[in-house]
């Protein structure tokens, strides 16, 4: 099976995002990052993509409209990659979970794994 690809406009991919940034931390008094940008996070810093993704990250929160331009260039596991990130940070349900387990290669599909391990909070120390 073939699939074909399509440029994408941040605006489009953005869609339904809230206006407002989501809580860099959580809610308690430690202010410890959230789950789902430890995750994300841990994602973005693939080695394969770190250099494409770090301009883009900031202390708790990440430049999504960047990112997702971004990966107009990038290879499709790049792509996948930053995708996966982004539905785990606006839990929206739009990346392709059989592209996770057969477009991924062993290291970056563990890391997908790890990062949702983290966003469940069961790993917080191997991301920080």
């Amino acid at each position: 099976m073939t699939t074909t690809w399509t440029p994408r406009e941040p605006e489009t991919i953005l869609g339904r995002a809230t206006a407002e940034a989501r809580p860099d931390y959580s809610p308690d008094e430690t202010r410890h990052p959230s789950a789902a940008y430890l995750a994300a996070r841990h994602i973005l810093e693939s080695p394969r993509i770190a250099a494409r993704t770090r301009p883009y990250m900031q202390d708790g929160d990440f430049d999504w409209f960047g990112l997702l331009a971004a990966t107009e260039t990038m290879s499709g596991g790049e792509r996948l990659l930053v995708d996966t990130a982004h539905d785990l940070w606006e839990g929206r349900g739009e990346v392709d979970v059989w592209g996770i387990s057969k477009r991924l290669g062993p290291s970056n599909f563990e890391r997908v794994v790890l990062a949702l391990r983290i966003s469940r909070g069961e790993v917080v120390s191997e991301a920080a």
